[in-house]
């Protein structure tokens, strides 16, 4: 998210805005537009194309976005590879208690050896 201060008055989807007010856009939530997405609440790594906002865009893309993917791909990748039966234990599942950072603090698997 991210919050700017208005600066002229402006009529947006039929509310008043004024100079000083200020606005927050969860831009996040546009990574689940179902006119852009197909089952966008499906976690699919596979989707092509992915337009997604993950790590912003334009000039305010994230530098390292690119690393990152790649890491997660070799990662997970190699997790599965390794590790091909398990299970999650998704009653004790913790996740980040806040609004703005999504993410799981504790996630308990069980998994046997090959």
């Amino acid at each position: 998210m991210f919050a700017r201060t208005v600066t002229k008055d402006v009529e947006l989807c039929e509310h008043a805005l004024r100079p000083g007010e200020r606005v927050m856009l969860g831009w996040a939530s546009a990574n689940r537009d179902p006119d852009v997405f197909k089952n966008p609440d499906v976690v699919d790594i596979d989707r092509s194309p992915n337009r997604h906002l993950a790590f912003g865009v334009g000039i305010h893309r994230c530098i390292g976005s690119y690393l990152a993917r790649m890491m997660f791909e070799v990662v997970v990748g190699e997790f599965l590879r390794r590790v091909p039966h398990y299970t999650v234990d998704v009653d004790k599942v913790k996740f980040y208690e806040t609004r703005q950072v999504n993410g799981i603090v504790c996630l308990p698997i069980s998994y046997t050896s090959l």
